[in-house]
């Protein structure tokens, strides 16, 4: 009910409410103030003071200026881009600030071989989840035109990167959503090292450390690189994640070891892709890094005292879990990659206090769960949990066993000493531990609901049968002294048949492969097909199952698309490979379609 205005001579009459502020006394009541001067109506009855305090100016909803600073800025590049000589400023521009020099070394030189500058950067592209397909790649790019306002306005919008100035890569807030839920439902199934809730926490509040910024950059790269639609940001957010990490001084930025994960977490992401783009040498060079930083920070170490890792605060239990799976994560690529060319293990498994990673459930819900040790796990054949993770680790173990016990007894070679006594007891143990873990894997796939279309599921299932495959070839070699001992013949025999099966096992999983999108297939998948592959071209009659099974493989290679190029298949891999008996089978595989 609205209050009566009070006249002079005492009488009461309705009026409108006046506009302005309610006074205090109408206020504390809850009444509706009728605004009168001097005194409104209730303080004129109740005979009080009447007094309005002035309040401070609401300010703008939450997101409107950062959503006016996008939009301001999207404006300025597009002003200044229109602005004659266009293209040649957008082709002239550096993506990167002048004061950053220093560089990675090779960096440039691979580069140049994969044609990595940013050629369509301005043609219009789609964005996922229905977003607006009217942005323009370019205005991404801070051009060197703006004006000085403009440039100030520009750094109050983004703070700097390691070192970087205003000249880095602009992505608008909803295109940094879209960017964030790419990287979660396409990498992370494969490369399971973060967890969502902190990654969340720290991206979304408050400013960024260098670090942090790092790590996103390089999520974002991986991300664009599984997408079709904004596959054109790739390269030039590369070059940034590149550059802002090479930047890192550990010396002065991370003292107290604050954000050391995040470093080491970018360092992975960027040489797995550089791995998916074929370039091995620039690949090594990264992993190297990754597996000193690991060491350097133990990592290895982490479950060092045996205890089982309690603490009050669940960003610990989080922490030292990523650390973890970071940690399993380098140690499984480390193997991986060993296997291209028969290199040495960096990551040794006898130097490991560190337990495999829990399930990625409870990882992502916060829950301590304690894994086995990598030791115990190898010799169980009914874990109390487990993951594609956690088999992947043992079965890449399995890979390194087989491969040191290879250069081994090529070692002894050179040494004149031609025997290994035990090699029976030892290949006989290492093959019924494969058999207890492929067990392992069957059963996972048989509980699994999305065994189909798991990446990791099933790269973990095709890396276990490759690693038949793999002891086969260690074992053919290192008992080619030994074939004169009946036993030894006898074993090798059985182990070129059960090499067979395995090799057409992986010849069915990966005919699946051809069914599913190039995002769900694992990123490094190559490694363990190719293996069979060598194996199979090595051991190749003229008539027999291996002329088919390699037959039927590289039709699978003809089918499956690189992700490199999507426009091409994994045959146009066998060249970039670094793997010198790729060249051979690459001219068989010529030959064949001929």
């Amino acid at each position: 009910m609205v209050p009566s205005a009070v006249q002079g001579d005492g009488s009461v009459t309705s009026g409108r409410q006046l506009p302005g502020a309610a006074c205090d006394e109408c206020r504390r009541r809850k009444l509706q103030c009728d605004r009168q001067k001097p005194r409104c109506g209730v303080c004129q009855e109740s005979r009080t003071m009447c007094e309005v305090t002035q309040r401070g100016v609401r300010g703008p909803k939450r997101g409107h200026l950062r959503a006016l600073k996008d939009r301001i800025l999207h404006l300025e590049t597009m002003l200044a881009t229109r602005q004659g000589g266009q293209q040649q400023q957008l082709d002239d521009a550096p993506v990167y600030s002048p004061e950053f020099s220093r560089s990675e070394p090779g960096m440039e030189e691979d580069m140049a071989e994969r044609g990595s500058e940013v050629d369509d950067i301005s043609a219009p592209f789609s964005l996922p989840g229905g977003v607006a397909s009217a942005y323009d790649p370019s205005a991404f790019l801070a051009p060197p035109s703006l004006t000085g306002s403009s440039r100030e306005q520009d750094k109050s919008m983004s703070p700097e990167i390691g070192g970087l100035s205003g000249n880095h890569l602009h992505i608008p807030e909803v295109m940094r959503d879209e960017l964030d839920q790419l990287y979660w439902d396409r990498v992370h199934p494969s490369i399971p090292i973060l967890q969502q809730r902190r990654y969340l926490s720290w991206t979304k509040f408050g400013l960024k450390s260098s670090a942090q910024m790092c790590l996103q950059s390089a999520m974002w790269m991986l991300a664009t690189l599984l997408s079709v639609q904004i596959r054109n940001l790739t390269d030039a957010l590369y070059r940034q994640t590149k550059q802002m990490l090479v930047s890192q001084n550990f010396e002065t930025d991370h003292k107290d070891g604050g954000c050391d994960t995040e470093i080491v977490q970018a360092w992975l992401l960027v040489a797995i892709y550089e791995s998916m783009r074929a370039s091995h040498k620039q690949a090594w060079m990264s992993a190297g890094r990754v597996y000193r930083l690991v060491q350097g920070f133990r990592f290895h170490e982490l479950d060092k005292t045996g205890t089982i890792i309690e603490h009050e605060d669940s960003n610990d239990i989080v922490k030292i879990e990523e650390q973890r799976r970071l940690f399993w994560m380098a140690y499984l690529l480390d193997h991986l990659m060993s296997l291209r060319n028969d290199w040495p293990i960096t990551l040794n498994e006898h130097m490991i206090c560190t337990r495999l990673p829990g399930p990625d459930a409870d990882f992502q819900s916060g829950r301590p769960v304690s894994g086995s040790f990598l030791s115990e796990a190898i010799t169980e054949s009914s874990p109390r949990f487990t993951s594609p993770f956690t088999e992947s680790i043992v079965l890449t173990t399995l890979y390194g066993r087989s491969l040191l016990r290879s250069q081994q007894h090529s070692i002894l070679s050179v040494y004149g000493d031609g025997g290994d006594s035990d090699w029976l007891a030892w290949h006989r143990w290492l093959d019924d531990t494969l058999k207890i873990r492929l067990q392992v894997v069957a059963r996972l796939c048989a509980l699994s609901q999305t065994a189909a279309s798991d990446p990791f599921l099933l790269f973990t299932n095709i890396l276990g049968h490759g690693a038949v495959v793999y002891l086969c070839k260690c074992a053919m070699q290192s008992a080619a002294s030994l074939a004169r001992q009946p036993d030894v013949y006898a074993e090798v025999l059985q182990c070129q048949a059960r090499a067979l099966a395995a090799a057409t096992a992986v010849v069915r999983l990966a005919s699946e492969l051809r069914e599913l999108h190039f995002s769900k297939i694992y990123p490094l998948m190559p490694i363990p097909l190719f293996v069979v592959a060598e194996f199979l071209y090595e051991n190749l009659t003229d008539v027999g199952p291996n002329q088919q099974l390699i037959g039927e493989l590289l039709n699978v290679f003809r089918d499956l698309k690189n992700i490199n190029n999507l426009e091409q298949c994994y045959l146009d891999l066998l060249p970039r490979s670094c793997v010198s008996r790729t060249t051979a089978l690459l001219s068989y595989t010529s030959s064949s379609a001929d």
